[in-house]
């Protein structure tokens, strides 16, 4: 077990065999070594192909990778910060009350609902993009959430005004 645990703390930190480590692989790395050992190894540049891959897997809207997201957060140097936001931004349309959920010290709604990750993009491709987000964010009923949806929608809306300008 301890040979396992080794060889699966090497791939998470150092970016071997990126591809295979699963949320709870990566959750169990960080409950055994703590987020920051871990942000500190993948910060280090040895690791950067498990931050594409965890960026990927948070882009997806996967709530458990949500989740480590913000854990590793607060760990993480200036790049892969804006990596972690731009993936959770591309989340909001596919799960939208856990992202809205997760808004506040570590992920911000004008980072994450504003369409701010599109960086020479087709006006279309952010206007749909923020129009899906808005749709999606709209159906949230969870009335611990409605502070941070509100928030959320008046960036969304204000990126469209902006983008149909």
């Amino acid at each position: 077990m301890k040979l396992s645990y080794a060889l699966l703390l090497t791939a998470v930190c150092y970016g071997g065999a990126s591809r295979s480590i699963t949320a709870q692989q990566m959750a169990d790395a960080i409950a055994k070594q703590g987020a920051k050992t871990v942000a500190a190894r993948l910060n280090s540049g040895k690791g950067i192909a498990t931050w594409n891959y965890v960026e990927d897997r948070v882009a997806s809207g996967s709530i458990p990778w949500l989740k480590i997201a913000v854990v590793l957060k607060p760990y993480t140097d200036a790049g892969i910060a804006e990596g972690l936001d731009n993936s959770v931004a591309d989340a909001l349309p596919k799960a939208p009350e856990q992202v809205v959920g997760m808004l506040g010290e570590t992920f911000h709604a004008d980072r994450i609902c504003s369409g701010a990750q599109f960086i020479e993009v087709p006006k279309k491709t952010v206007l749909d993009y923020l129009k899906s987000a808005r749709v999606a964010v709209q159906k949230i009923a969870d009335p611990t959430l409605t502070k941070k949806r509100d928030s959320c929608l008046t960036e969304i809306n204000s990126g469209i005004k902006d983008m149909s300008k």
